[in-house]
């Protein structure tokens, strides 16, 4: 039995891993959390799926695995909480082409999609979810729930906080520190240290508070 927390367009990302991954059989059965499934984007699977509203319609059933399938810090945040709040644990799914660095720690949830790339000695908070091809340089330390869109780059030495979101193609300088809860738009540079809830665009990239 497999958990898969939200039903959206990453769990079928996720779903498709798990095939590469062939660590499911045909006895497997995938429960999807999600109030409102896009059920009709999942009919092509073979897997076997049931779809719950919440989490407390599942806890009767002993999980293989458990997965936090959304690309949305917030929602990644939310779903980890409550799992936790059930003495459950996202596991960790890594793509077999993806690359993981010497020295390099990677935290329970933590989702490496195809071609993503960990360097040396970089550290992944829990529950990050790193999309296609995005990559994280040498020595930098990542927290918690944070979202890297597909080719987003942040590169050795940076340190970043909770919950922010790297739009498709978002390039991070070496030595940068980012806070908590920020959103970096598609293919934006960022050059200078952010805080907390920002908007941050362009190249060099700007920011401007949420609030």
């Amino acid at each position: 039995m497999f958990l898969l927390y939200y039903g959206g367009s990453t769990c079928i990302e996720l779903l498709s891993y798990i095939g590469d991954l062939k660590i499911s059989n045909k006895s497997d059965k995938f429960i999807i959390i999600d109030k409102k499934p896009q059920k009709k984007k999942f009919d092509k699977f073979k897997f076997s799926l049931s779809f719950k509203t919440t989490i407390t319609e599942a806890l009767k059933y002993k999980f293989k695995k458990i997965y936090i399938a959304s690309g949305d810090p917030k929602q990644r945040d939310r779903a980890l909480a409550e799992l936790k709040n059930h003495k459950l644990k996202p596991n960790k799914l890594i793509h077999p082409t993806a690359y993981i660095g010497f020295g390099a720690q990677i935290s329970n949830g933590v989702i490496m999609a195809p071609f993503t790339l960990v360097a040396p000695f970089a550290k992944i908070g829990e529950n990050t979810f790193l999309n296609s091809y995005a990559s994280i340089g040498h020595h930098t330390t990542i927290g918690k729930s944070n979202v890297l869109s597909p080719y987003s780059t942040i590169n050795g030495n940076c340190k970043i906080g909770n919950e922010n979101f790297f739009g498709t193609g978002a390039i991070i300088n070496p030595s940068t520190r980012i806070g908590n809860a920020n959103k970096i738009s598609s293919n934006s540079v960022l050059k200078s240290n952010v805080a907390n809830y920002n908007l941050i665009h362009g190249n060099p990239a700007k920011s401007k508070l949420f609030f």
